[in-house]
């Protein structure tokens, strides 16, 4: 017999969102899914975060897809965020476009709150180096799949975070 206390819904017991917290996320597809990495998905990946963010009042700074993944950083905003509402609402108008390509989303998500003194600069590079690290396109080609908000291009361009090593959180 499954003990209620273990797994999965245990990590969000006691969990909360922050107003104007950034957030690192990990939605995976189900398993064996692969085919994010198209181009009807990342138009409706924009359209979707789009949506959210007018109506939720969280902001999206990047995302990059991966065949089985997608990697966002948000920012939820007011004085009462919810992620996981957030969340729910991308996947589920994500889901349509999924299922028409046979794919759906993987149960729960993954995701990191950034500390003050976390590098969003680090965290950028991580996201969109993520696909040539992964070997599926050669460094001298740009990923196509991957958006980031204008703010988070000035965090990208930031001296400080050149030099600041990779948190332990992502080398996992």
């Amino acid at each position: 017999m499954r003990n209620p206390q273990k797994g999965y819904s245990a990590l969000r017991k006691r969990r909360s969102s922050h107003v104007w917290a950034t957030y690192f996320l990990t939605v995976c597809l189900a398993k064996g899914d692969k085919g994010l990495d198209s181009a009807l998905v990342f138009s409706a990946c924009q359209s979707v975060l789009a949506q959210v963010e007018n109506e939720n009042s969280s902001r999206y700074h990047c995302f990059v897809l991966m065949p089985d993944h997608i990697h966002l950083l948000i920012e939820l905003h007011e004085t009462e965020p919810n992620l996981p509402v957030v969340i729910r609402l991308f996947k589920g108008r994500m889901s349509p476009t999924l299922r028409h390509l046979g794919m759906s989303w993987q149960r729960g998500y993954f995701d990191r709150e950034l500390r003050e003194d976390d590098s969003k600069a680090v965290v950028l590079r991580y996201m969109l180096m993520n696909p040539y690290r992964r070997r599926l396109v050669d460094l001298g080609n740009e990923w196509p799949f991957w958006k980031c908000s204008d703010i988070a291009r000035v965090w990208l361009d930031d001296e400080d975070g050149r030099d600041q090593p990779m948190p332990e959180w992502l080398k996992k």
